[in-house]
């Protein structure tokens, strides 16, 4: 792995094109027309976070670039100096963008089984039996005006159609942005439980796989490059943790897109060059200082230090299920829940932030709302005797912390 100062040069802003690979301009006109009863589907799939893209018709394209090539992809953080990174996990995507952050993890197959896509083609066609598979098509799904309550065979089909047009044009974009990623449809056989999987891992590794295709373009030096994969997520990680005086973000609001506006986003955005008196010559970013760690609702870590996991089942979680805590019957209950436990856990003790949270008001306001998004993911996924059981467990490991929650 390359070292910090060994790291390609990013060529001047007027020697490079930065392109888009995906639409996003069609995919906020489309989340900008959402009534009431769309936009309550999408909560009952842990995707509302997705509405906040709605204020972000455009993007600092070569602020991205720039940000991508801070990503170290084999450790998927952000390189701030020689000594510090930050890790972007599972939970911090989900504080970014309120996607589900647990349950089942996602592996994305170049060819999926005739018989996944058939069933799944049905579901979107609906009674249109010779209707063209393509995302103008989902896009006629989302944008259509039933005229009243949905049936249950629309409501289904509107859930695949979201989340393969956002996948394919703003988040996950790869391939040709006109035609149906297949690999995704998979995880969509049953779109009641779409919001069973670990969507902010798969967005994490999209994410990732991008920033090595920018790094290569960069090293390359190529005059025209292309960047896509969710580079929203560095982007907000990034102005979540720099100070920048009286516009420093305060981690009050979850999540943390809805935070961001146009304006904000692109005054803190030239808040961070580092001499705006030589724009004419091309911005340079990266003049602003780190947060404290306490003050902050994500991860630190020292360059070169082992990569901590935040999904990796625990054994002592294990045996809490399975000797004595509940029967072998609530077992199979509470194993989706588990991930969601090991990023909890993990986001409360990474760094020793369970002390340093207590210890000011912007900490407890962070533990709390990661409290909050813990009890509501289990309390959907459980019946209330499995949910009391688990109780025990979560007061161990959280104490007083969980206190006036």
């Amino acid at each position: 792995m390359k070292s910090f100062s060994e790291e390609a040069p990013l060529p001047s802003e007027r020697k490079v094109k930065v392109h888009f690979h995906g639409s996003l301009s069609k995919v906020v006109d489309v989340l900008s027309s959402f009534d009431d009863q769309k936009t309550d589907i999408l909560r009952s799939m842990k995707f509302q976070g997705l509405l906040n893209l709605a204020k972000f018709p455009k993007f600092d394209l070569y602020f991205c670039l720039w940000l991508m090539t801070k990503v170290d992809c084999s450790r998927c953080s952000i390189r701030m100096n020689e000594r510090q990174e930050i890790p972007i996990r599972d939970i911090d995507v989900g504080h970014i963008l309120e996607l589900p952050w647990y349950g089942q993890e996602m592996f994305v197959q170049t060819e999926s089984n005739s018989q996944t896509v058939s069933q799944v083609l049905q579901n979107l066609r609906q009674s249109d039996s010779k209707a063209n598979l393509t995302v103008g098509y989902l896009e006629e799904i989302l944008r259509k005006n039933y005229g009243g309550i949905m049936t249950k065979a629309q409501i289904d089909a509107f859930k695949i159609a979201f989340v393969v047009f956002a996948m394919s044009n703003v988040l996950c974009t790869g391939g040709n942005p006109k035609s149906i990623p297949l690999g995704l449809l998979q995880f969509l056989t049953v779109p009641d439980e779409i919001h069973m999987f670990n969507w902010c891992l798969l967005l994490r590794r999209y994410m990732v796989s991008w920033c090595h295709l920018v790094q290569q373009q960069v090293r390359m030096r190529s005059t025209s490059i292309t960047i896509g994969g969710c580079f929203f997520l560095p982007m907000v990680t990034y102005l979540d943790n720099i100070l920048l005086g009286s516009t420093t973000m305060l981690h009050y609001q979850f999540p943390r897109a809805a935070a961001y506006s146009l304006d904000n986003m692109k005054y803190m955005i030239e808040m961070d060059i580092v001499d705006p008196s030589l724009v004419e010559n091309g911005r340079v970013f990266g003049k602003s200082q780190l947060k404290r760690e306490r003050d902050a609702c994500y991860g630190r870590m020292l360059v070169d230090t082992p990569v901590r996991t935040c999904n990796r089942p625990n054994k002592r979680k294990y045996d809490y299920f399975q000797n004595g805590g509940m029967s072998k019957q609530k077992e199979k209950q509470t194993e989706p829940i588990i991930g969601i436990m090991d990023a909890f856990i993990e986001e409360t003790r990474a760094a020793d932030t369970t002390r340093k949270c207590l210890e000011t008001e912007i900490g407890n306001v962070v533990w709390r709302n990661c409290a909050c998004f813990f009890l509501e993911s289990i309390s959907n996924m459980m019946s209330p005797n499995v949910y009391r059981s688990i109780c025990p467990f979560f007061q161990e490991e959280c104490g007083a912390a969980t206190h006036g929650i």
